[in-house]
């Protein structure tokens, strides 16, 4: 017989007003205890857009347009062609997801790959996060996330 678990489906206003429902349910197995794969809102949006990242584009089954070309560019010497063209597919993929917003973006060549410095709201709860993507020839990518900021100090845990 399966386990049936209830879980809390309302968030609490930073504010103290009346409770919303959570606008986003996902599910996520990365580093998960399996007692609950269930992501909301902020985590689901930040595991989707991460998931972008790792996925080379044209590698994603029935959806070719899907991940990043930056896999592509990094046996490629680092010209100012790349560069923006690295530039331009982040834009997108953060522009695809009505939740975030890009703020800032910094594209910097590293030995042996790139690094990708963003930083990024989600737009909901107008929670900024500032992102450290390292994508590197031989280990692919490397995630480095800094303290999330918001208006009234929160903290939100990482699927990854």
């Amino acid at each position: 017989m399966a386990k049936v678990k209830l879980t809390k489906t309302t968030t609490s206003d930073p504010l103290g007003t009346v409770n919303k429902l959570k606008t986003y349910v996902g599910f996520s197995t990365v580093n998960r205890d399996f007692d609950s794969n269930t992501l909301y809102d902020y985590e689901l949006a930040r595991t989707d857009l991460l998931n972008a990242f790792y996925i080379k584009k044209g590698e994603k089954l029935e959806n070719p347009n899907y991940g990043t070309i930056i896999y592509d560019t990094l046996f490629e010497p680092f010209t100012p062609e790349i560069s923006s063209a690295i530039e331009e597919d982040v834009i997108n993929i953060v522009d695809a997801d009505p939740r975030w917003t890009l703020d800032t973006l910094r594209v910097n060549q590293v030995e042996y790959g790139l690094n990708l410095a963003l930083e990024i709201t989600y737009v909901p709860y107008s929670i900024l996060e500032s992102l450290s993507l390292d994508f590197n020839q031989e280990t692919g990518l490397a995630v480095t996330s800094n303290p999330v900021q918001a208006e009234q100090s929160q903290t939100v845990s990482s699927a990854y």
